[in-house]
């Protein structure tokens, strides 16, 4: 049993070094999926700022490729025309935030009414479809709108990915090599570890599973303070979402070994 768990824990995770002084098994690589480096969108309108304010926005002259109605730049974003009705090209990455798709407020906070989030997602979802606009000449452009409604939700939807999309948004990035350093931290991630290749029974696991999730709550309430701090601590917060990965990894090792 213990080198079935121990295979599970090793297949489940890509090795990694968590620590360049730490000889750390596969069980500790952080595996949270992030927005990547090329979807992470600038709050600025004009692609030629450099400015460094996000909430400093430029007016872009665009119109109705059908009728010829001018687009006003966000807030509101519409995928629709205002006067025609048909589904208008997608604004470039850069030029929109995830906030903007769904049409909230940007913060720098992390809470989120996650119901009212869910309800705007699947009716603009529904709006473009490419079902909804199949053989109308619109493939293309559905495509491109349902897969960015797409990945706004799943980033905005999850509070550590959530967090981390608003570090991002001011510049502050977290790379997948970004390792945990704290010897604290190290500490009780090798303790896991361990007790999960030890572990023999469901309920062993399952209690596993329990206190992760409680460290899990505690490091998203941290992650929450530290972003609605004035002035923000966007350093401490990368430190909390770096966490989140490995215990999130622990998390799913948790759960796949416990559906076998």
């Amino acid at each position: 049993m213990k080198r079935s768990i121990q295979n599970l824990a090793k297949s489940a995770l890509k090795s990694s070094k968590v620590a360049s002084h730490s000889r750390i098994s596969p069980l500790l690589v952080a595996d949270r999926s992030s927005p990547s480096h090329s979807t992470i969108q600038s709050r600025h309108f004009a692609s030629s700022s450099s400015s460094t304010n996000p909430q400093k926005q430029h007016q872009i002259s665009l119109k109705c490729p059908s009728c010829n109605t001018p687009i006003p730049a966000p807030p509101p974003l519409s995928p629709l025309c205002s006067s025609c009705s048909t589904l208008l090209p997608t604004p470039p990455p850069e030029q929109i935030t995830y906030f903007d798709i769904f049409n909230l407020p940007q913060s720098q906070s992390l809470p989120i009414d996650v119901q009212e989030l869910k309800q705007r997602y699947l009716k603009l979802q529904q709006s473009v479809h490419p079902d909804l606009w199949s053989g109308k000449g619109k493939e293309t452009e559905s495509r491109e709108w349902s897969a960015r409604v797409g990945e706004a939700w799943n980033t905005l939807r999850d509070e550590g990915k959530r967090g981390e999309y608003i570090l991002n948004l001011n510049n502050v990035e977290v790379n997948e090599e970004d390792k945990v350093t704290d010897p604290e931290l190290l500490m009780q991630v090798m303790e896991i570890r361990e007790q999960i290749e030890d572990a023999q029974t469901r309920d062993e696991v399952e209690q596993i599973r329990e206190e992760n999730q409680a460290t899990i709550a505690e490091a998203l309430e941290s992650l929450s303070k530290f972003l609605s701090s004035r002035p923000p601590d966007f350093e401490a917060a990368k430190n909390r979402i770096i966490q989140l990965r490995y215990l999130d990894n622990i998390e799913k090792v948790c759960r796949e070994w416990e559906e076998k």
